[in-house]
């Protein structure tokens, strides 16, 4: 037997679903980019990704992207979701 590091799947112990959206936007075009590659040295809150920020790692993939706030039905405040082109 070898010793082989045990390594986990980053976006298992620190989910980030905004920043994965893109990732995996990049990953089904045939496009390589990472976590770390899209939110490399962006001031993240808590180590996520935040609205404000979300333009700028959609663009370090080479996407055009845009925030627009809609309207919710439910009771929560509405937030304001990127749309990924």
């Amino acid at each position: 037997m070898t010793n082989a590091t045990v390594r986990l799947r980053e976006d298992l112990i620190h989910p980030d679903p905004l920043l994965d959206c893109p990732v995996e936007l990049c990953r089904l075009n045939g496009q390589a980019a990472t976590r770390a590659s899209l939110s490399a040295a962006l001031p993240l809150r808590d180590g996520r990704l935040t609205i404000e920020l979300a333009e700028r790692a959609g663009a370090r993939a080479g996407m055009v992207t845009s925030c627009s706030a809609r309207r919710s039905k439910r009771s929560t405040p509405p937030r304001c979701p990127p749309s990924w082109c």
